[in-house]
């Protein structure tokens, strides 16, 4: 019973703020008036005050906050005063079509990709025993896509600008969504030796490719949202932030159903599926990469 009132006292007093607020900004300017020997009666918001100088009387409208009054409500006026504009909407509404479909499909390739550096976490080290496989190896079979990327994002990076940007692109998705595929043949290899040194080359791979798409996304980013660069990246990120956390459900889901090779078929077959929807999709090599050094 006391939660409830004290939830509602502070509904009540949110809203009385509210209407405060409104109130005070809706509220007409008052107009200046001539004062009788430059003197102020109750300075205060909207109060005229005379400034004299070389003989003029000038008249400036007081900013002073009254006692007694909402000081955040007239920090909040001054502002949008000074700023002389009303607050605009979100420019993130106004994306053009093309736009959209170009953020749908980078935001689509990020998840897929980083789906499938997640989607192998639940049932990867019961597999990697049946190899005889210990379970740090497999834990740095799992680390190593993450380490990968993190070394040859630079390296991509630096080609960018002489490959091409829809080239690096394209080329990453590619080679992910084969090493996808590939790395779901894995369990047939019959010797424990090849199996872990080939977990390694294909993972290696299949980050490699991850990298390179991740690299060129970005810089599709501020070539086609140059006054959203921000807004773009923290969107792209949740569709990061997805692929992570969705994956490790995914992949024991699709493992109780179609085993080991089918979470890789399902996601390499996409992206191989996706490369030609990016080829359409995004603009040419028309991108120009200046060195700021």
């Amino acid at each position: 019973m006391l939660s409830t009132i004290l939830k509602l006292l502070a509904v009540f007093s949110h809203f009385s703020f509210v209407l405060s607020f409104q109130e005070e900004w809706s509220s007409p300017p008052k107009v200046g008036r001539n004062f009788k020997g430059g003197e102020e009666p109750n300075g205060g918001v909207g109060d005229d005050h005379v400034l004299r100088g070389n003989g003029n009387a000038k008249y400036a409208r007081s900013t002073s906050v009254p006692s007694g009054a909402p000081g955040e409500v007239y920090r909040l006026k001054e502002k949008i005063a000074r700023s002389n504009k009303k607050p605009k909407p979100s420019e993130v509404q106004h994306f053009t079509r093309s736009q959209w479909i170009s953020l749908v499909a980078l935001g689509m390739v990020d998840f897929v990709g980083f789906c499938s550096m997640s989607i192998m976490a639940p049932f990867f080290p019961k597999e990697a025993a049946l190899k005889d496989m210990s379970v740090s190896y497999a834990g740095f079979v799992f680390s190593f896509y993450a380490l990968v990327m993190f070394l040859s994002a630079p390296v991509f990076g630096k080609i960018m600008s002489s490959a091409g940007t829809k080239f690096i692109f394209v080329s990453g998705v590619f080679v992910t969504g084969t090493c996808n595929v590939l790395f779901g043949l894995l369990p047939q290899i019959r010797s424990n030796s090849e199996f872990a040194i080939y977990c390694f080359l294909v993972r290696g791979m299949e980050a490699l490719g991850a990298s390179a798409f991740s690299t060129a996304s970005f810089v599709y980013v501020i070539h086609l949202f140059p006054d959203n660069v921000g807004a773009v990246l923290g969107i792209l990120e949740t569709f990061v932030g997805l692929g992570m956390s969705i994956g490790p459900a995914l992949g024991g889901i699709l493992y109780s159903i179609g085993g080991f090779a089918l979470p890789f078929y399902i996601l390499g077959f996409l992206m191989i599926l996706l490369v030609p929807v990016y080829l359409h999709v995004l603009p040419h090599n028309s991108i120009v990469m200046t060195k700021s050094y």
